[in-house]
């Protein structure tokens, strides 16, 4: 949760908890949805920071290509991109089924930016969480690889 109450947004009890996995599991990968800590980038450079979008709502590609320019300035490393898909009649309809070279595009894109990118139609956030920390600690982005859809 949001810890407004605190001068880093929580931000030190999320590095506390992550940092006391790692004494007592030193091969564990922590990976945590956080808060946005008040936008403060000392707080958020706790942790690699990561962040996904769905498409198929109706967004341009330069709209994605903005998207991850605006990541990579704000810090980010690893960009997930995947297919929205309707999980009920009360949701949001698809505008559109993305082509998995669309997604290609995209992680390219992203790449050439210096991200990590998983993008496919069932990409998720935290689809190949361990693979994107390695690729982030290894200095691999770019790495070809298999897909799956």
């Amino acid at each position: 949760v949001t810890r407004d109450d605190l001068p880093d947004g929580g931000a030190g009890h999320f590095a506390a908890t992550i940092g006391a996995v790692r004494d007592r599991l030193p091969a564990a990968t922590v990976e945590v949805l956080v808060p946005d800590f008040q936008e403060d980038a000392a707080a958020t450079g706790a942790v690699v920071v990561k962040t996904g979008i769905m498409v198929g709502l109706g967004e341009t590609g330069e709209e994605v290509r903005a998207f991850l320019d605006d990541a990579r300035e704000a810090g980010v490393s690893v960009v997930t991109i995947g297919q929205y898909l309707r999980p009920s009649r009360d949701h949001l309809p698809v505008v559109e089924y993305v082509a998995p070279d669309v997604f290609h595009e995209y992680r390219g894109a992203g790449e050439q930016l210096g991200l990590v990118v998983e993008a496919a139609p069932f990409v998720r956030s935290s689809y190949r969480a361990e693979e994107s920390m390695r690729r982030v600690s290894g200095g691999t982005v770019g790495e070809s690889r298999e897909d799956t859809c």
